[in-house]
């Protein structure tokens, strides 16, 4: 029989990796739908990486784009996932959007706030 200690320490590392993000820096989870991020705003630190999950679940396809800091993901398709990795070089308040046709217009906006 293992000692109590080498089970809880596991299950702490497991706990702070999910509580945290995950491992590496963490990331930001953000859903895509008809039309909305979800959320709709997300903060970052100037010089420090970034790592965004788009998960779209919508009917339709989606994209994420923040143009001010050159940040392109491709189209994520329905019930698809793409990761997105990048760090942002200045502070400032940044749109995002998705560049499918209509979306903007439509709503599909949201705001990145770097410190």
């Amino acid at each position: 029989m293992l000692p109590r200690c080498l089970l809880v320490t596991p299950l702490l590392a497991l706990a702070l990796t999910i509580a945290c993000g995950g491992g590496g820096g963490g990331g930001t989870a953000i859903r895509m739908s008809e039309f909305k991020f979800e959320p709709a705003t997300i903060t970052a630190k100037a010089g420090q990486p970034v790592k965004v999950t788009l998960q779209n679940a919508g009917t339709v396809v989606h994209d994420f784009h923040i143009h001010d800091l050159n940040v392109h993901s491709p189209k994520v398709q329905q019930g698809q996932a793409q990761t997105l990795e990048f760090t942002p070089s200045r502070p400032g308040t940044f749109q995002f959007v998705c560049d499918e046709p209509g979306h903007k217009d439509a709503g599909m906006v949201g705001q990145l706030t770097v410190q």
